[in-house]
């Protein structure tokens, strides 16, 4: 039972006196004082009540009253924390390890930005980022001397953390659809493979200098390795190969449209000629037939591959100043620029052919060899003819164009003069000549005209060096190789070719 003044408190409450009531009850104290007046011993003077204020002592308060200004407190708070929330953010975006800011840049930004990666496919992609990130700021840092043996470390140590998290995102994503993990993977992959040439190159450049970087270099290499490994050897399906094609096509147009006045003509100009090659390619895979879904399904995955490296080339400044566009992504020729490449090929055995037939040499046992030499360059050269994989004929014709090649320089040194002589080529400098003017033809490849077509003449071919990484790669098939005799016959012509030199140098 709830105690007596709680309950007559309560009720307390609740009883109130209406104007009737409160004007009767005023009325009644009111008469009650005028019937019964203060006494007059407990009035007081004017001049008494002034005497006893002044003869006590003056009491303060035990406490002060301060008023807050709460509306200036908010508006001044609301500043700040909008300074804090997004300036400081945007102001971490440039900062690099060492910086104050750093740490809001990496366990602030980028955490907040992870949230946001909903799928397993974004989180590899965001994962991806992060590594390019840290690739970039250990070479900037490396370009100005502060990269220490702790920073270093440090970023070696992170680029294992986010490859190793791409790759279990990766592992997560292939438990639900296998096809983008695959996808995910080839991306990867290429994005790991560029920047260990990144570095392969930063390092060739420093190897006289003081500050390495192979930890890094290391830790990429790693993580390049056992992606290669854990990859699957089944090819993803064709209807999503085709998605993601589309998907890349089109953002690596967007980005170069942003490459726009950024970067020189040269450099825009072998973009673009990729970006062509990529969509020449796709459409070529698209419109094959159903019974060769495997070669489309190659082709895809390769231009999945080279779409992703392309993409690293534009958006990462510190990859485009290391490494040459061709090493990161090869032109792929057109049936018109391999078949004129084959003709310059085989004009050059011809030339070489009828410089050592037309020589003067008369010397016997060097006319032997010039002899053979000519007849294996004939014999090449009837090969040829019958060779139509691209990468074979251009092994086996590097065979013939270093034959003559060595024999020319051999005529030479005898004293011979060789008539209508072309530039030492070799294996390097022959391949040189497949590639034609990116720079200059890229609009006629990309928009040909339908009334007109130009004619490409052998006058007109521009040497670009940087195509030649893509084509003195070939595997030589077993059937091709060189015999016993023809190896035989180049060592003689190499030694004899050394012997005369050294002969002429000691003369000199």
């Amino acid at each position: 039972m709830k105690r007596f003044s709680e309950q007559f408190h309560k009720k307390s409450q609740t009883v109130k006196l209406n104007k009737a009531e409160q004007a009767d009850l005023r009325s009644r104290v009111v008469s009650y004082m005028e019937y019964h007046p203060l006494p007059a011993e407990m009035k007081l003077t004017s001049a008494a009540k002034t005497k006893k204020a002044s003869a006590q002592p003056i009491m303060r308060e035990p406490f002060a009253i301060y008023n807050v200004p709460f509306a200036q407190l908010f508006k001044f708070g609301s500043m700040f924390a909008f300074i804090m929330v997004m300036v400081v953010p945007f102001v971490a975006e440039r900062a690099i390890p060492g910086d104050t800011l750093y740490a809001v840049k990496v366990n602030f930004n980028e955490e907040v930005r992870s949230t946001l990666a909903w799928s397993p496919y974004q989180k590899v992609e965001w994962e991806t980022v992060r590594l390019n990130r840290r690739i970039a700021e250990a070479k900037l840092l490396q370009k100005e001397g502060l990269l220490t043996d702790v920073v270093e470390a440090e970023v070696a140590a992170a680029v294992k953390y986010h490859a190793e998290n791409a790759k279990a995102e990766i592992e997560t994503l292939r438990a639900s659809d296998a096809d983008e993990a695959a996808i995910a993977s080839i991306e990867l992959d290429a994005n790991l493979t560029l920047q260990a040439q990144s570095f392969d190159s930063v390092l060739g450049d420093e190897a006289a200098g003081s500050t390495g970087t192979d930890l890094i270099a290391d830790a990429i290499d790693a993580s390049l390795v056992k992606q290669l490994s854990n990859a699957t050897t089944s090819l993803p399906a064709l209807p999503k190969l085709i998605a993601r094609v589309e998907q890349n096509t089109t953002r690596v147009r967007e980005l170069e449209k942003t490459l726009i006045g950024q970067v020189g003509s040269e450099v825009m100009s072998d973009v673009t000629r990729r970006i062509v090659d990529l969509e020449r390619v796709a459409a070529e895979a698209f419109n094959l037939p159903e019974e060769e879904v495997k070669k489309a399904q190659t082709l895809l995955v390769d231009v999945i591959s080279r779409a992703q490296t392309l993409v690293v080339y534009m958006t990462e400044l510190d990859v485009r100043e290391t490494v040459a566009i061709n090493t990161a992504v090869p032109v792929v020729l057109t049936t018109d620029e391999i078949n004129i490449n084959r003709t310059e090929i085989m004009s050059q055995i011809d030339t070489y052919i009828s410089q050592i037939n037309n020589s003067e040499v008369e010397e016997e046992a060097l006319l032997e060899k010039l002899a053979v030499a000519a007849q294996q360059m004939e014999d090449i050269k009837a090969e040829l003819q019958d060779v139509d994989v691209y990468e074979t004929y251009l092994a086996r014709s590097a065979d013939a164009l270093a034959l003559g090649h060595d024999a020319v320089i051999l005529i030479e040194q005898s004293g011979v003069s060789v008539s209508n002589q072309i530039p030492a080529v070799g294996v390097a400098s022959s391949t040189e000549s497949i590639a034609t003017s990116t720079a200059t033809s890229t609009e006629e490849i990309a928009e040909p005209s339908e009334e007109e077509t130009p004619v490409m003449e052998t006058g007109d071919i521009e040497i670009v060096a940087s195509t030649t990484d893509q084509i003195i790669e070939p595997v030589v098939p077993t059937s091709t190789a060189p015999t016993t005799e023809e190896v035989d016959v180049v060592d003689d012509i190499s030694s004899s070719s050394t012997q005369t030199q050294s002969e002429l140098d000691e003369e000199i």
